[in-house]
């Protein structure tokens, strides 16, 4: 079979050619960048002459294709991104069985780090299968040199609006019922409660289905948390540090209402602790990695609670 390369600043795609049922497969990217790099990728789909100039037959592939076909069967027709380069580097892909018509998506590991985050979404989606917050998961090998896992292939957009919403809230309730597998139930250094956090609980991760129900996606920083991690997350990580310039506190103050309908139906009078414990971890967080401007708007959250 015959590949077509993409490439990126970061990273390649290799994408077979396509017909209308597997038109999807191009959905692997999404066009980002300055106005020439989404006019070439336009082109890229548009022209069989533009692909046919980056041409690669399969036995020339920079990757284990062979292994990977096995895994997701012979008959499977396939599109690759290869990922940022680095430890946690993992190949995403997306596939299509024709006898079925079914489509699917699947990563494959093989540095250690990014096979360690892959069982940890191994270890996720088997814990939520039948809760419909995430992908199926169809199937998964985990090998001593490879992490594989495939799931079903979730139709959707990211939400349009990064305000948390009613709808989000009741879908941090759901998954607070859950506990990460084989971890405790309370959070060493301050005793609060805890349950499963995604831990990048943001609208990035988040898939819209047609019939507007929500599912989150990229459980790989999947862990114990405090009870509030992920909805805090999504406040202060993406309304606070995406723009810059509101105060963090304000952004709690706007959204009490949100934060205290997600408490109370835990049966938590009062968030603060949680809060706290989220802004002292988040502090630590950013004194390690050095992101002084980070740290000083945490540092001041801190003292206004």
């Amino acid at each position: 079979m015959k590949y077509y390369r993409f490439s990126t600043f970061t990273t390649s795609y290799y994408f077979p050619e396509i017909d209308a049922d597997t038109v999807f497969l191009y959905g692997l990217y999404s066009a980002y960048g300055n106005k020439l790099s989404r006019w070439y990728w336009c082109k890229f789909q548009q022209s069989r002459f533009v692909r046919s100039l980056t041409s690669v037959k399969e036995d020339r592939l920079p990757f284990p294709y062979a292994q990977i076909r096995e895994l997701c069967g012979s008959e499977a027709i396939l599109s690759f991104n290869m990922g940022s380069p680095g430890e946690a580097q993992k190949i995403r892909l997306l596939g299509y069985i024709p006898s079925s018509k079914q489509p699917f998506f699947a990563k494959f590991s093989q540095k250690p780090e990014a096979m360690q985050l892959s069982k940890h979404e191994v270890e996720v989606l088997s814990l939520l299968q039948d809760t419909r917050l995430v992908p199926r998961l169809y199937n998964s090998k985990i090998e001593e040199n490879f992490v594989y896992l495939q799931t079903e292939y979730v139709q959707g957009h990211r939400p349009y609006d990064t305000r948390l919403t009613n709808q989000v809230v009741d879908f941090l309730g759901k998954l607070s019922s859950f506990h990460y597998p084989n971890d405790g139930k309370t959070d060493e250094a301050s005793s609060l409660r805890t349950c499963l956090s995604h831990g990048d609980f943001c609208p990035w991760n988040m898939l819209v289905q047609p019939d507007g129900s929500l599912r989150m996606i990229d459980w790989e920083m999947a862990d114990e948390r405090i009870v509030g991690y992920d909805i805090f997350t999504w406040l202060l990580n993406v309304a606070g540090l995406v723009t810059g310039k509101i105060p963090l506190y304000h952004i709690i103050e706007k959204n009490r209402k949100h934060i205290m309908r997600y408490f109370i139906a835990l049966q938590i009078s009062d968030y603060t602790p949680y809060l706290r414990r989220f802004v002292v971890q988040q502090m630590e967080y950013q004194k390690q990695k050095n992101r002084q401007h980070l740290l000083a708007r945490y540092q001041e959250l801190y003292e206004q609670l």
